[in-house]
């Protein structure tokens, strides 16, 4: 409870999460948003709506997904990304987002037919997560800037 009284009201909106009362709990690796809400009363306002990203790093989650490659990793700025099983087909989404789960923006280039390269030179030191997708698969990467 909050000091109003009034409860705090979660749902995820988005991502491989699901909630049984205040508990999440995950169903698969990449990234869900989860939303918290305080409805009002008579004697309290409503309370801003807020979402939290968290960005899941499933290595025990065991089924068929994309194999992907960081190499150096740990890196001082420029890292290639190969992806061992890519098929001619698909089209890949690269998302990068920092420790805290915040969305960072940072340019991939398609370099060769499984290279493709981010310039993390300009970033703070520490650790990504690197959402990789091809629509029906995906996989988390951690890449460590230093």
């Amino acid at each position: 409870m909050t000091s109003s009284g009034l409860p705090v009201l979660f749902d995820v909106i988005s991502g491989p999460g699901a909630l049984a009362g205040n508990s999440l709990s995950f169903t698969d690796e990449g990234v869900v948003v989860v939303e918290a809400s305080q409805p009002g009363n008579g004697n309290y306002l409503a309370a801003s709506v807020v979402e939290q990203t968290v960005v899941v790093d499933g290595q025990g989650f065991l089924k068929d997904k994309i194999k992907v490659v960081v190499a150096p990793n740990p890196t001082h700025g420029k890292v290639v990304v190969v992806i061992l099983d890519m098929h001619k087909d698909k089209q890949f989404t690269f998302t990068l987002y920092n420790q805290q789960g915040n969305l960072v923006q940072f340019p991939v280039v398609f370099n060769h037919n499984k290279l493709f390269e981010i310039d993390l030179s300009s970033g703070l030191n520490g650790l990504y997560y690197l959402l990789v997708t091809d629509g029906s698969a995906s996989t988390v990467t951690r890449i460590i800037k230093r």
